[in-house]
């Protein structure tokens, strides 16, 4: 068993109050109205509620779309879940499945599939109306996951992206991977970095109805092109307590990251309490320091043997993000 010391705790908290000089990549926004990325929240409902803290945090399966490596850790690999979330800017759905994993040895696989598109539930928007015209598209994409574990403390991961962009008009191909280390020196602690910005994502246009060849209703169609990613660090940690326990009551989600071609940092801080029989309460909150911008988030957790709800919200204006999740987890 890995043995927790006092000074991991030193470290991990001196490494998140001093100035950080890594970097790291928020997911896609929106530069406008009607141009932009397609925004693609592949993320848990739980990390959305911990700020999308925890690249160090090999708890549940579906982390691997922020830490690759963290597949090598994750002690339930039979899950099955399905991640619901809906941008409540533009009425865009995500369903995102992931699929239980396999692994042989120091070697650990998986896979997961989504399908991102327009004709959201209207109904079930509850911060008001859309602010952004909403994009015809329709998105597929595969993820495979590969990670590879040296002892009982490291490990190496990369997931693949391919994206397949869709509409009666136009179509559009993209990849990208991410690369992922996880380091556990201990049960209850462990640090995490992942790289992320080689490959293209999709990227849309929007005619206006009001202009030029759009007053042709085929022309009026959401057209795509693509966009080099931004290259991006993310460093992150966690902290489980009480320590060396098997029932978790409190967990600690640090990280931060900055764009290469951003300035300042986004620090993401999440809070789990679990301590509570069949419920997981839990907060986060992004920090831009160049913008001073804040961004809440909450959610909870109902989980039995076999079956997990997670809900999460995020109503930030500053950010632009508003959207919420629902995720089914089954344990098999």
């Amino acid at each position: 068993m890995r043995r927790f010391t006092i000074h991991s705790t030193i470290y991990l908290l001196l490494g998140f109050f001093l100035h950080a000089t890594t970097y790291a990549q928020l997911t896609d926004t929106t530069d406008s109205d009607r141009r932009g990325a397609p925004r693609i929240y592949k993320y848990s409902a739980r990390t959305g509620a911990l700020a999308d803290a925890t690249v160090a945090d090999p708890s549940y399966l579906s982390v691997i779309n922020v830490n690759p490596a963290n597949l090598a850790f994750v002690e339930d690999l039979t899950t099955i879940q399905v991640n619901i979330s809906q941008n409540l800017n533009n009425n865009m759905i995500l369903e995102n499945f992931t699929l239980p994993a396999v692994r042989l040895g120091n070697h650990s696989f998986a896979a997961q599939f989504s399908i991102h598109h327009d004709r959201g539930f209207e109904a079930f928007n509850l911060l008001g109306n859309n602010p952004q015209p909403q994009p015809k598209m329709t998105i597929y994409q595969v993820d495979f996951v590969y990670a590879f574990s040296i002892d009982d403390a490291l490990s190496f991961g990369i997931l693949n992206n391919v994206s397949y962009a869709k509409n009666i008009i136009a179509q559009y191909l993209t990849f990208y991977p991410t690369f992922g280390i996880l380091y556990a020196p201990s049960e209850s602690l462990s640090y995490g970095i992942t790289f992320r910005g080689l490959g293209r994502s999709a990227t849309y246009f929007i005619p206006n109805p009001s202009q030029g060849p759009c007053l042709q209703r085929d022309n009026c169609l959401t057209t795509f092109g693509s966009q080099k990613l931004r290259k991006s660090l993310e460093l992150g940690a966690s902290l489980k307590l009480p320590t060396e326990s098997e029932y978790i009551d409190f967990s600690i989600y640090l990280a931060n990251e900055k764009q290469f071609e951003q300035d300042g940092l986004w620090y993401k801080a999440g809070v789990e309490v679990t301590s509570i029989s069949n419920l997981a309460l839990r907060s986060g909150i992004l920090y831009q320091s160049a913008e001073n911008i804040l961004a809440p988030r909450f959610g909870l957790g109902i989980t039995t043997d076999v079956i997990e709800l997670d809900y999460t919200v995020s109503n930030s204006k500053e950010l632009f993000e508003r959207y919420h999740q629902l995720a089914i987890t089954i344990h098999i």
